[in-house]
């Protein structure tokens, strides 16, 4: 599962997932479903208040909400540590044991998102 904490109210995490067939734990756009179920107004709004824009981002706290990988814009990059995956315009960074197909995940994504990719 994958969590974009720099991405805001941007659209750009669920075009992520539709594209890369990969969970995103919380995004904004996904929020708009909130006016028609209850229960997911909750659990949303649980999401975002965890994960939807951490500061500073810990990936170790990440983990134990089940995100396997946190992806930042490069101006955000974790000072911490190297990224796993970088792109032109994307670092991801492993948060737990989760398994990371990096070049089939980022592949499916339409290069005008990724900006192509190394790792």
């Amino acid at each position: 599962m994958f969590q974009f904490p720099d991405a805001g109210q941007a659209l750009y995490p669920g075009l992520f997932r539709v594209y890369a067939k990969r969970a995103v734990y919380v995004d904004w756009k996904v929020g708009g479903q909130v006016n028609l179920l209850e229960e997911f107004a909750t659990e949303w709004w649980k999401r975002w208040q965890a994960a939807g824009a951490p500061d500073p981002v810990d990936p170790a706290k990440l983990a134990e909400l089940g995100i396997d990988f946190v992806v930042v814009q490069p101006k955000n990059a974790l000072t911490s540590r190297e990224p796993d995956y970088r792109n032109a315009k994307y670092l991801a960074y492993k948060c737990g044991a989760g398994n990371f197909a990096r070049e089939r995940a980022f592949q499916r994504v339409p290069r005008r998102l990724n900006g192509g990719g190394s790792h």
